[in-house]
């Protein structure tokens, strides 16, 4: 009992969380209701007390920061509005990468040409440790690929890329990767590199989207709680506004950095600011150096182009071609199915491997 006591760890010291706390005193049919019930009532709680950090930052936050104007008029005529989407299989015998990309051009405010359409090549990872993460980092690869196509099919004035224009951080290449991630990567890389250094000759302004930021810079700079800068700048923010753009400095920054000079194009220098486009919290825009010059005229664009969430509709007709819904997938799951019972009655293919074709438990509804 002496030794039990001495062995069992001191939560506050090691700054773990005690989840003595958190177990429930009713029965486990009631587990529903009180998670709903006592977890909202404390997460109320918090968001209140997050809410008075950020109403105490906001003198402050006035002053760190420049807001400007988006202008009416934008010359930007020739829009193109790139997205992809990923939704991939996950059986017992392996994960199949399912990726789209779109690209629609708009002129006048309205869809002018056929779109744009690319899917993946079809490929099987009996045994990719994250099959997820390299699926995201494919998915855009692909998107930039039609950039570089819509780019040189349409000449347009700018390139509404739906996301950021440098690759998530959490997407660099990790000691267990396999050695296709690591091709993948530098396959991903190459592509957003030749996009700009394409979009950069064209004098095409390519402009990165952010539907859903997360980045907190801000809150640095004034001292609040580790508060999402979109969230820390809404109040200060009228519809057009948008924040004077900052150069983005990060780790992939770095790599893309070196891998531009292997490749024989300019490093890439990006900025970003964030603007109010509708009454909700403000977007994050990445644009990169060359197109500093036409920020105005970008934010003026996304303004003018924007719905009543806010999103360029450009960027809104890309998501929907790309989008690999629920019924795509179903589609997708019946039609591997039928081919390989087809297969079976050929006798091409051993029924005792149709084992292979088995989704992962949880996986299928």
């Amino acid at each position: 009992m002496t030794l039990l006591r001495r062995t069992q760890p001191n939560h506050r010291r090691l700054g773990f969380r005690d989840f003595s706390r958190w177990l429930l005193p009713f029965a486990s049919e009631d587990l529903h209701f009180g998670l709903i019930e006592t977890s909202t009532s404390l997460v109320i709680k918090k968001l209140r007390s997050l809410a008075a950090e950020r109403n105490r930052a906001l003198q402050q936050l006035e002053l760190e920061v420049e807001l400007r104007r988006a202008g009416e008029n934008s010359k930007l005529r020739r829009v193109v509005g790139v997205d992809a989407g990923h939704n991939g299989e996950n059986l017992a015998s392996a994960f199949i990468p399912l990726y789209s990309a779109a690209a629609t051009l708009f002129e006048g405010g309205r869809e002018s040409s056929d779109p744009i359409l690319a899917s993946c090549p079809a490929d099987v990872w009996p045994n990719e440790p994250d099959p997820l993460r390299r699926e995201s980092l494919l998915h855009f690869a692909l998107q930039f690929h039609v950039v570089r196509e819509a780019v040189g099919k349409w000449k347009p004035d700018v390139v509404l890329v739906d996301g950021p224009i440098l690759p998530n951080p959490l997407l660099r290449p990790r000691p267990e990767d396999s050695s296709g991630y690591r091709a993948d990567f530098v396959l991903t890389l190459a592509e957003i590199l030749l996009a700009l250094e394409e979009c950069n000759k064209a004098s095409v302004s390519m402009v990165g989207f952010i539907k859903r930021p997360s980045t907190g810079y801000f809150h640095r700079k004034v001292g609040s709680a580790a508060l999402r800068d979109s969230i820390l700048l809404n109040p200060i923010m009228q519809v057009g506004d948008y924040t004077k753009p900052r150069l983005v400095d990060s780790g992939m920054n770095r790599i893309c950095a070196r891998f531009a000079e292997n490749l024989g194009v300019e490093r890439p220098t990006i900025y970003a600011f964030y603007i109010k486009s509708a009454e909700t919290p403000p977007y994050r825009v990445e644009i990169p150096a060359f197109c500093l010059k036409r920020v105005d005229e970008v934010a003026s664009l996304l303004i003018s182009l924007a719905d009543l969430s806010g999103i360029p509709h450009p960027i809104a007709e890309a998501d929907r071609r790309c989008k690999l819904t629920r019924r795509t997938l179903l589609m997708y799951r019946l039609v591997l199915h039928e081919k390989a019972l087809s297969m079976v009655n050929q006798g091409a293919f051993d029924p005792r491997d149709l084992d292979f074709l088995t989704p992962r438990f949880g996986e299928w509804p």
